[in-house]
């Protein structure tokens, strides 16, 4: 939700999209003109199952030839598809991008420990006091949410495994999956 709001203001309003066709949909749905050619306000980075040689050319040429911004979904590095197996993340995409095109190094991103993201979820919340990030992502999410003081809750159902994180000082709780956190988390009513 954070995404058309930034692209609204930024003016964005012809996009190419490499996403999937929900993406494209709830885009479009928002009042975005999402075409497959490089003749584009912005480049938008989300999880592409279909990413192919195709789509880089639309995304580069669009970057490079039409100046065109970049922006993210996320920031992810790497992740894990249901197969147990791993792909470079929306975010290692988007740099290829950037680097590719000698542009946007510091394009925007959507997701967890984004200035976007982290405007929105701040203002809703009006805290941070109290509040724990919940990620299976060690190092873009839980090291990132540790620096601005929240708790870290690490879990073990994604990318990284618990060897991995066991030796981090900025991850507070290792769980397996979500339904341990309230066993292992105090909850502080907020009402009263």
């Amino acid at each position: 939700m954070v995404a058309p709001e930034v692209l609204q203001k930024e003016s964005i309003k012809r996009l190419f999209v490499i996403g999937s066709e929900n993406l494209k949909k709830f885009l479009r749905v928002r009042g975005f003109e999402v075409v497959d050619s490089p003749e584009v306000d912005g480049v938008l980075i989300g999880l592409d199952k279909e990413f192919n040689f195709h789509k880089m050319k639309v995304g580069t040429t669009a970057l490079k030839v039409y100046s065109a911004k970049l922006y993210a979904l996320n920031n992810n590095i790497v992740s894990k598809d249901d197969d147990g197996l791993l792909f470079p993340g929306v975010g290692t995409v988007a740099r290829m991008f950037s680097q590719a095109c000698q542009c946007n190094q510091d394009f925007k991103h959507f997701g967890k420990m984004g200035v976007e993201y982290n405007r929105v979820v701040f203002d809703r919340l009006g805290k941070k006091e109290g509040v724990a990030m919940i990620s299976d992502d060690i190092y873009v999410d839980l090291k990132g949410y540790k620096t601005l003081g929240l708790k870290t809750i690490f879990v073990t159902t994604g990318k990284y495994k618990e060897e991995e994180a066991k030796d981090k000082d900025f991850i507070d709780i290792i769980v397996h999956n979500l339904m341990e956190i309230p066993d292992r988390v105090k909850i502080v009513d907020t009402e009263n």
